[in-house]
């Protein structure tokens, strides 16, 4: 239970720290308007934080040791979509 929660807080904090960066990276750009600025930062931040948050928690607890492209991540625990991974 402490390594679950310590992971989220994990998580949350690489966010926040991702979401800090990404924004003074494009105010540093520098657009034309400040509504396109705005547009920018909300839909990189969106972006990085879901590829993030969901894409990379759910190939790290992903089985992929029967698929020819691994990645090296082939120590996942649940070798499908099943009940126990929605868990």
């Amino acid at each position: 239970m402490a390594m679950n929660n310590g992971l989220g807080y994990v998580i949350v904090g690489v966010n926040y720290i991702i979401r800090t960066c990404m924004i003074m990276m494009l105010t540093w750009i520098g657009y034309d308007s400040e509504t396109e600025k705005l547009s920018k930062i909300t839909s990189f931040t969106f972006y990085m934080l879901f590829f993030n948050t969901a894409f990379l928690l759910m190939m790290v607890n992903a089985d992929l040791s029967e698929q020819p492209l691994t990645f090296g991540l082939t120590f996942g625990h649940y070798g499908d979509f099943n009940a126990l991974w929605w868990k």
